[in-house]
């Protein structure tokens, strides 16, 4: 984390000036490993892997249900991160942040009993090598409670020693893999790994690309894995200060070690407190989480605390209560219309976000009533401001925002080498029916199958952004993602 940044952030609980305490470990973006001070309570925080984690010495960092404010697994507690760190113990306390997001698979080994050259090969990692555990998990979690966590410590450990020792050769996708799929057990590595080019990305983007024309600070708040935060980075002409801060401290560190290195992210609850001074940030996202938030009218205040005078607060993708299947504390359209009355705003439904994108259009923020079409969406998005001149129809894309990045064959295609050709089979797969139910949308816009010529291929892999790869970007069979998303 940039020294910065932390010298002007504030602590969440007194206010007072941070400071960096002390640095067991640096990098070409800062303090990798430390300890962080505040001036006037003297409370110390832990810098872990690049991510600055505030919070009181007794809080833990659980692992939190998807839905609700419930903890799963119980974590580690930030007094004993901070002992760790000033004892120089690195890995340890990154492992120890390590829990995995659900019941996991306790005996998982990064890396297998094969020979000596294999065992130091990344190569390892990838899916046909992997091999699963027969022991049940329900079995495996009986004996780590026998052991006294000992066997959820010992893989947790491994994993941790293993992803920072090799950090510099894994690229996101693999580490997703690793924790979420391998590790974890869990949905969420295709969440993560497919998120590029889904209908709820696309959405909020068409907002997003409004932010990305300004040329203030940007605080990204629910972050996640950093998908959006990556798009307000990306680009030499845009060097702004960029943020991101949320609960879940394995996103953080993905974000910030694979996907937006040149962004600062922070490990808090975002409905709390916020340790920014006040008029810090010309812009405010938040996407896909504010109706996961319980304290949503105070979230609202620091959000406005900290936003300058003339500056845009964008929230996408909030549930609607009206429409079912019901997901943490929603509201219903009125509801979240009372809620930001006190501001000048528009809510849009992500239909007509959708559809707007498709045609290349951003979001038209020209002022309207609730409509009974926007009561029949489930999801709904909002955007706040002062400035007057922002509640206009925001016209059309120079280029798609999907497309920004470094680009490359969407995930969601397989691929195939023809044998009669050098040209390469893509065809359309949703990596699993939770998947598929939740973006059915998805195959609406992309193609289901389709042949790419070596010239084409060619272009890709040196860089060259010819008119054919264009065509494929408005298709959605090529996607902008981070330089590390994908392994090179």
């Amino acid at each position: 984390m940039k020294i910065q940044t932390i010298n002007n952030l504030c602590c969440p609980f007194c206010s007072g000036p941070l400071k960096v305490n002390e640095v067991t470990q640096e990098n070409e973006h800062g303090v990798h490993f430390g300890l962080v001070k505040c001036r006037s309570c003297q409370l110390n925080y832990p810098v872990v892997a690049g991510i600055l984690i505030l919070g009181s010495p007794s809080e833990q960092i659980n692992v939190w249900d998807e839905v609700s404010d419930n903890p799963i697994l119980n974590g580690v507690e930030l007094r004993t991160l901070c002992d760790l760190l000033s004892e120089k113990r690195n890995v340890e306390a990154f492992s120890l942040l390590l829990t995995p997001a659900g019941r996991g698979n306790l005996l998982f080994r990064p890396i297998h009993q094969t020979s000596t050259a294999m065992a130091q090969d990344v190569e390892i990692l990838r899916p046909s090598r992997e091999k699963k555990s027969q022991v049940p998990l329900r079995i495996q979690w009986v004996l780590n409670r026998l052991s006294c966590g000992c066997l959820q410590q010992s893989c947790q450990y491994q994993l941790a020693d293993f992803i920072l020792r090799h950090a510099k050769d894994l690229a996101a996708t693999d580490v997703i893999k690793l924790f979420y799929r391998d590790f974890s057990c869990s949905e969420m590595a295709n969440y993560f790994t497919f998120r590029f080019g889904q209908p709820r990305h696309l959405a909020a983007l068409a907002i997003a690309s409004i932010i990305k024309e300004r040329s203030g600070p940007v605080l990204d708040l629910a972050c996640g894995m950093g998908h959006l935060t990556h798009y307000f980075a990306w680009g030499e002409e845009y060097q702004r200060q960029v943020v991101g801060v949320d609960r879940d401290y394995f996103r953080l560190y993905v974000a910030k070690n694979f996907m937006v290195p040149e962004a600062d992210f922070i490990c808090q609850w975002v409905d709390r407190p916020l340790p920014f001074p006040s008029l810090s940030f010309d812009s405010i996202f938040c996407s896909d989480a504010f109706h996961y938030f319980l304290n949503k009218a105070g979230s609202l205040r620091e959000m406005k605390r900290v936003l300058a005078s003339n500056g845009l607060i964008a929230i996408t993708r909030f549930g609607n209560l009206e429409q079912t299947p019901n997901e943490g504390y929603e509201l219903t359209a009125e509801g979240y219309d009372r809620l930001f009355g006190d501001m000048k705003h528009i809510l849009l439904g992500e239909d007509e976000l959708i559809e707007g994108y498709l045609k290349k259009r951003k979001a038209n923020l020209e002022l309207r009533e609730i409509s009974k079409e926007l009561r029949e969406q489930k999801w709904l998005s909002v955007v706040m401001s002062n400035e007057d001149n922002l509640f206009r129809n925001q016209g059309c894309f120079s280029e798609y925002p999907h497309g920004i990045g470094h680009l490359i064959k969407n995930p969601i295609y397989s691929s195939k080498q023809k044998a009669s050709s050098n040209r390469l089979s893509l065809k359309f797969e949703f990596p699993s029916e939770h998947y598929a139910f939740e973006d059915q949308k998805y195959q609406s816009y992309t193609l289901n199958k389709l042949d790419i010529s070596p010239e084409v291929l060619s272009s890709l892999n040196s860089g060259m952004r010819i008119n054919d790869l264009q065509d494929l970007v408005e298709k959605f069979v090529l996607i902008g993602v981070p330089k590390k998303f994908i392994p090179t």
